[in-house]
């Protein structure tokens, strides 16, 4: 359920052990760095994963790393997707990530893969069974002439960044018990809990 494939900026979030760690101890998986390693390594070798070299910083980078040294923090770059990658003239950086997930459409579709375009999905299907873990089991979505679907679906992933996954969540009935009052499927505090809804749309 949604996500993008053009990435300005190409930053590339890769989970470390802290991350796992909350994986657990919010979700109840059994989740490790050692289970992930080769999906890590997978993503790192397609993307190109590297850092961005001080030569490419920005005037405004430069003065934010040396007022962290200055205060005693350790300051390193984050990591980024380099395929293709080449510097603006401005100091911006463009990354040719269009085509990395083609080979995975691709790929999906020669193993059974419907794509439908066009479609924003209202909310996830939540089966909350007595005496089972609830789990989800499709969704919701409006196509373009505005026609309301359902599909079913044994996994369900949400990739929709970090502004809009909690706001699929909420209409779905899964998050804070204080925020969804009577809608609340699933109580899970922790989602949407550090959002500030201060955001930044790059165009």
């Amino acid at each position: 359920l949604g996500g993008c494939v053009l990435h300005y900026g190409g930053t590339l979030w890769m989970p470390i052990e802290e991350d796992f760690h909350f994986y657990r101890e919010t979700s109840g998986v059994d989740w490790d760095q050692a289970k992930f390693g080769s999906a890590i390594q997978e993503v790192s070798e397609l993307m190109y994963r590297t850092t961005t070299p001080e030569e490419w910083w920005s005037k405004a980078d430069h003065l934010w790393a040396d007022g962290a040294r200055a205060l005693g923090f350790e300051v390193q770059s984050n990591d980024r997707a380099f395929r293709n990658a080449f510097p603006g003239s401005d100091g911006s950086n463009r990354f040719d990530c269009k085509g990395n997930t083609l080979p995975w459409a691709y790929i999906g579709m020669n193993h059974g893969l419907k794509i439908i375009a066009n479609a924003d999905v209202e909310k996830i299907v939540i089966d909350k069974s007595p005496g089972r873990r609830p789990v989800a089991t499709g969704a919701v979505y409006k196509d373009k002439a505005g026609t309301m679907h359902e599909v079913r679906a044994a996994r369900v992933i949400v990739a929709l960044g970090t502004f809009w996954a909690p706001m699929l969540l909420y209409r779905s009935g899964y998050g804070p018990k204080d925020y969804l009052g009577d809608k609340l499927i699933v109580q899970n505090e922790n989602v949407g809990r550090n959002m500030s809804a201060d955001c930044d749309f790059v165009s």
